[in-house]
């Protein structure tokens, strides 16, 4: 990316020529002028913003006060409590709900993530017209985070995904604002990628994405420093922490049993020279007859396999040793889940439909195979009610809303086609940086996707993300070709 790129020519009247000037302090108080400015001189945009804002609050009145998401909310109420360790999910998020306490309402929570919603619409546009792309484009980039239903059902759970979503876009933002990287903001995204990574541990996997980013890009020595230090710091301390409260210097003690339970389904444990140990963790279904692995991983097993041993290390070496014996049959059921997230109306066994299903906008009589939880009392775990009932008018109007205004899973896979495509393409004229960018995004996306599906049960709220980093990607490869006609 160079000076050129990363700067929006000066016009007399910005907004009669439809762009808007970049601001050149970097105090926090220009900044914000020069936010303010872009966004409240794009009709579109703000009127997309708007009606952003007005489904949302719909989603307030119709679903009041928020959606719980099976023993998941509990665990993060219970922790955000305590101020304890969970053996599963990290303090990420509970510190989040640890900070909204005092206000007792679980619809405060729900409330406030719906605003991180519309706040990373705002981020994702003002980020492409600070590239110069144009309002038209940035707008359009904007809209998925703004408007599809599935998102809006994540951000009125207390799930960790919408903070996870808000904390990796922050991090890729600041690496992507300048074309010259700064030492400090180069520390701030490597923390904010760390948060990322103490609310949900897939983003530890990114870690390896962002530092080729930043070595390929060339930032300095003292970037790449600056960055993992700051990754390291916070991560090492909740170790530490963590080995207080458990013993063991990790994130979490149930990556082992995660990946356990991506091998349920194809392991045959009579070809592989298992432990006596780890033989004991083999499910007793005869192949073809077996649980999915959310089963398995969650208690629906009546051996009840995952708590068998309190030492993870010994399911990630059943793991270890099932990947390596069989492969093919591990790329298999990948690849499988793979297409199943992106595949239009699949909904697979029982228990996956009913995972599939909790992401619509939940409304009596629909015919889904169960909609999401309502929570009925205030910031108390397991007081829970099936949100959508009895049908009224305003959750069959947000349902049928959740069937019009939800991404299809293949225009995911046609965004990241067109990127990687695109960034094949070698122009007369080279704009380098806006290609390494998207390249970049493209790769977070598909990553946050395969690795998940990797380590872990098939779930389509893993796509979330890629609501904000497909779009940039698509708009700043649609940019480069355009300036290279």
């Amino acid at each position: 990316m160079s000076t050129d790129e990363a700067t929006l020519p000066a016009v007399t009247d910005p907004v009669a020529a439809g762009t808007t000037p970049t601001p050149r302090r970097r105090s926090v108080a220009g900044a914000g002028r020069w936010l303010w400015h872009t966004v409240r001189t794009n009709k579109a945009f703000t009127t997309l913003l708007a009606v952003a804002a007005l489904v949302r609050a719909a989603m307030m009145v119709t679903y009041y006060p928020a959606f719980a998401y099976f023993i998941d909310t509990r665990a993060y109420m219970l922790s955000a409590k305590s101020w304890d360790t969970d053996p599963i999910w990290p303090f990420g998020y509970p510190f989040y709900l640890w900070l909204l306490a005092p206000f007792g309402r679980t619809s405060v929570v729900a409330l406030s993530q719906h605003l991180l919603g519309l706040a990373m619409g705002v981020v994702v546009y003002a980020l492409l017209r600070r590239r110069g792309i144009g309002r038209g484009w940035s707008t359009l980039a904007a809209a998925p985070i703004l408007l599809d239903a599935r998102e809006l059902v994540v951000e009125h759970h207390l799930l960790s995904d919408t903070l996870f979503s808000v904390l990796l876009l922050a991090a890729v933002v600041l690496l992507l604002w300048t074309d010259r990287l700064p030492i400090w903001v180069a520390a701030l995204s490597g923390g904010f990628l760390a948060a990322a990574s103490l609310t949900r541990t897939i983003g530890q996997v990114l870690l390896v994405v962002f530092l080729a980013y930043l070595i390929v890009r060339r930032v300095g020595w003292k970037q790449v420093a600056a960055f993992c230090v700051a990754v390291a710091i916070p991560l090492s301390g909740y170790m530490v922490w963590f080995h207080h409260e458990h013993g063991v210097y990790a994130i979490n003690s149930y990556t082992g049993r995660y990946m356990w339970a991506r091998t349920t389904t194809f392991v045959d444990c009579d070809k592989i020279d298992f432990t006596p140990q780890e033989r004991e963790l083999c499910p007793l279904e005869p192949l073809g007859q077996r649980l999915g692995p959310d089963s398995y991983l969650w208690y629906d097993d009546p051996t009840d396999l995952v708590r068998r041993y309190k030492d993870d290390n010994i399911y990630k070496s059943f793991a270890t040793k099932a990947i390596l014996a069989q492969p093919d049959e591990y790329f298999k059921v990948v690849m499988a889940d793979t297409v199943h997230m992106f595949q239009p109306g699949w909904h697979g066994p029982s228990r996956t439909e009913c995972v599939h299903d909790r992401w619509n906008m939940p409304s009596a009589g629909s015919g889904e195979a169960c909609a999401a939880t309502l929570m009925v009392k205030p910031f108390i775990p397991g007081a829970e009610a099936t949100a959508g009932e009895p049908a009224n008018w305003q959750n069959k109007a947000m349902h049928a809303y959740g069937r019009v205004f939800t991404v299809p899973g293949l225009l995911y896979v046609f965004v990241l086609l067109v990127i990687f495509a695109a960034a094949l393409r070698r122009p007369r004229k080279q704009h380098g940086g806006e290609n390494l960018d998207a390249v970049f995004l493209g790769t977070i996306s598909v990553a946050l996707v395969m690795m998940s599906l990797a380590l872990s049960a098939i779930d389509i709220r893993y796509v979330m993300p890629l609501l904000t980093l497909a779009p940039v990607a698509l708009a700043l490869s649609v940019h480069r070709l355009r300036r290279a006609a």
